[in-house]
């Protein structure tokens, strides 16, 4: 542990704890040498991501310790207090240097990447691994990879995820409840409507509730029909083959259907295709394509069935569609939404 180190912990322990921002004395240690400005910069970067993980179980440890050994000594008296304090404490000084800068340098390796799209906004992100994201309008995912995985987080919208091959490094997405587990795959995960739907466009994925222990090496070698629910402990498991499309609503039994790839792809080129969808359904998809919200006004017309293909976001075109074929007219609110009654 470098001396230069350990003294730059100690001035930020003793600003911490005295709520000074700086001294005279500081400035010419500072001013001392560059190792003590590098060391400075190394802590303060530390410490600035320790602020970050405060509520964290880890963080609030790291920071109780530091700020127990400033109290232990005396750090509120405006000297270079190190100096003063035995050998035993700054063994123990120079353990939470080790802590600190080990432990967040590990936070800012596997932080989660947020990645975001607005209203009408697709992207496409290609992570460090060459995996890639394609994000549908309003969505938002976050990553965080580390030696041992590749975690994703989708918390809202819709994304195809097509993963790079790595045996070491398990990739899976949680959304829902649920986490998607691929094993060198595209597949797409869909959160609009009321139920989570996770379509495998090629390759493998199996679905399981997110606080499942799942054992992905012993899952590569499994050969099981695909659809099939497995059930392992209390956790029910479901495996897609390419062309399936697993929907999962909350109490109810999950189902598990061929469905069209260009048809559930069709987002990624700005187009919406229903197949004997109901009217619910699917105004609360096109809803999530526009800042004009779609309202069912009477529940009549709620389950009416809808076969079609429409452009995301033209919501005028919609209406114009559906008041011509089904029986329903449609009104604008004062709050500008669009309400739609029987006709």
């Amino acid at each position: 542990m470098s001396c230069a180190l350990a003294e730059a912990t100690a001035w930020q322990v003793y600003f911490e704890s005295s709520g000074l921002e700086s001294s005279d004395e500081f400035v010419a240690w500072l001013n001392a040498s560059n190792d003590n400005a590098t060391a400075w910069d190394q802590v303060r970067g530390a410490w600035s991501l320790l602020d970050e993980h405060e509520t964290s179980d880890a963080g609030a440890e790291l920071r109780r310790l530091a700020l127990a050994d400033a109290d232990a000594a005396q750090a509120s008296k405006p000297r270079r207090w190190w100096s003063s304090i035995g050998a035993g404490q700054r063994i123990a000084a120079a353990a939470l240097v080790v802590m600190m800068v080990g432990a967040l340098t590990t936070w800012g390796l596997t932080r989660p990447e947020t990645y975001r799209t607005s209203m009408g906004e697709r992207r496409v992100v290609t992570l460090s691994d060459d995996s890639r994201i394609t994000l549908d309008s309003n969505s938002e995912v976050q990553v965080r990879y580390s030696k041992e995985r590749r975690t994703l987080f989708l918390s809202h919208g819709q994304a195809r995820f097509d993963v790079a091959h790595d045996t070491s490094r398990p990739f899976s997405v949680k959304a829902r409840g649920q986490q998607v587990i691929a094993v060198g795959t595209s597949f797409n995960i869909d959160t609009l409507g009321p139920e989570l739907r996770v379509t495998l466009l090629e390759g493998r994925v199996v679905v399981a509730p997110q606080s499942a222990q799942v054992d992905v090496a012993s899952l590569r070698d499994q050969i099981i029909n695909a659809g099939t629910i497995i059930t392992s402990g209390s956790a029910p498991f479901v495996q897609l083959a390419a062309g399936e499309q697993l929907a999962l609503r909350a109490g109810a039994t999950p189902e598990v259907a061929p469905v069209s790839a260009a048809d559930v792809s069709a987002w990624e080129s700005g187009h919406l295709v229903f197949d004997d969808e109901s009217l619910a359904s699917v105004i609360e998809r096109m809803s999530h394509y526009s800042s004009q919200r779609l309202l069912i006004a009477d529940p009549r017309i709620a389950n009416l069935r809808i076969t079609g293909f429409f452009n995301a976001g033209d919501t005028a075109g919609f209406i114009s569609t559906i008041t011509e074929y089904l029986p329903v007219i449609a009104s604008t609110t004062a709050d500008g939404d669009i309400a739609l009654n029987h006709r």
